[in-house]
């Protein structure tokens, strides 16, 4: 069992909403980090330990994830919690589950929408605690075996991600000022691969911190974007940043309220309005510029994108592509690259084996099993190419 680790907050009590933003922060940070771990741990050592008085490599990692739920559920009343991954042998089904513990945490965070929010008890082992204890607590234990992870990964003559120069190197920015979720936890696992690391920020776009990163990832903005904002993107990209930006329907974030098209426009292109819904009716890349082979991905009611080279089309009813709903651009002059997504489920790594198109309830997430099979190495390829320079 996990023991209590409770924390006093400074201040009297006082909660600010960027200590909020902080902890999703250092969240974002924490957990990616482990799941890189995970994911570069060979499976051949999950069963590795390096004294029998402790856990092998896979039950350290099952008993984060249990974990994970353990300190969450809370936040989530409404959700199911899971355990039992400390029994787990498998490095994918440990993988897995890791990474829906993490966004099952992911989830319970963005739900904490203010200061007051923050201070409001919920109950932890028994005991009255705010819910940004809760959230410090579950950032902390994770961060006390993500020290374990270090040792074992050093013992294995490996590199924890932590420590990796060349994806610290390759930071990418992601947005969330703007109304956005936390990036979804098989980010951490693509970044392992193509060796970048995710950091989120939740303050206004500035050139001067745009700077520090290689990519700028706007992942379903609902907000404004100020005309400085844009700007900053603007000139970001001139010379020589990365911009992925994925948008989906209307009805979810809407072009007008957001003025994204104001950003991407000086490059020649733009996002369309919804093109006629189609239920789970999947996309496709083609193999080329930025994906190594065909690729299926996930679709169901979004855009079209205009301009760039289009790389991914949405299907008709018969299979066969239609509008483009991914496109990039390379910018002369400055080595800027930019991808414009127009719907996100594969930005959320949607999409399984076993689905079947045009099957499922119109709108209904719960009763459909998503076609688009291919959302995490598509995802890989469009990171791998953005982080490229000429």
């Amino acid at each position: 069992m996990v023991k209590p680790l409770l924390f006093l907050l400074v201040g009297g009590g006082i909660i600010h909403a960027q200590t909020v933003s902080d902890a999703r922060a250092s969240w974002t940070s924490v957990s990616g980090n482990f799941i890189a771990a995970a994911a570069r741990f060979p499976e051949a050592d999950y069963s590795y330990r390096p004294t029998p008085a402790v856990r092998t490599f896979a039950q350290l990692v099952g008993h984060v994830a249990d974990a994970h739920y353990m300190f969450c559920a809370p936040l989530l009343p409404q959700a199911q919690a899971r355990s039992g991954f400390e029994k787990l042998t498998s490095k994918s089904e440990l993988l897995n589950a890791l990474k829906a513990s993490v966004d099952f945490c992911s989830a319970a965070a963005d739900r904490i929408t203010s200061a007051e929010d923050a201070a409001t008890p919920v109950k932890l082992f028994g005991r009255d605690v705010a819910k940004f204890t809760l959230l410090w607590t579950n950032i902390s234990h994770t961060n006390e075996h993500y020290g374990n992870v270090v040792t074992y990964l050093r013992l294995k003559n490996l590199t924890p991600p932590s420590s990796d120069p060349a994806a610290l190197r390759s930071r990418v920015y992601y947005d969330r000022a703007h109304g956005q979720n936390s990036p979804s936890a098989g980010m951490a696992e693509i970044g392992t691969r193509a060796g970048f690391v995710t950091t989120v920020q939740e303050q206004p776009l500035k050139l001067e911190t745009l700077r520090g990163a290689r990519t700028l990832y706007l992942r379903a903005p609902s907000k404004e974007f100020t005309d400085a904002e844009k700007e900053a993107v603007v000139e970001f990209i001139k010379g020589g940043g990365s911009l992925l930006l994925v948008l989906d329907e209307e009805q979810r974030q809407s072009l007008a309220t957001t003025g994204v098209n104001g950003i991407i426009e000086p490059f020649g292109l733009k996002l369309t309005a919804d093109t006629p819904y189609l239920h789970n009716c999947g996309a496709i890349a083609k193999a080329g510029e930025i994906n190594r082979a065909d690729r299926e991905v996930p679709y169901s009611g979004g855009r079209a994108v205009e301009g760039g080279t289009p790389f991914a089309w949405q299907l008709d009813k018969e299979g066969k592509p239609a509008q483009a709903f991914a496109a990039w651009k390379k910018v002369e002059n400055g080595g800027g690259r930019i991808v414009v997504m127009a719907e996100g489920m594969a930005s959320l790594f949607l999409g399984e084996p076993n689905g079947e198109r045009l099957s499922g309830i119109p709108r209904n997430s719960q009763s459909t099993t998503y076609w688009g099979k291919d959302s995490a190495i598509f995802m890989e390829e469009v990171m791998a190419w953005l982080l490229k320079k000429d």
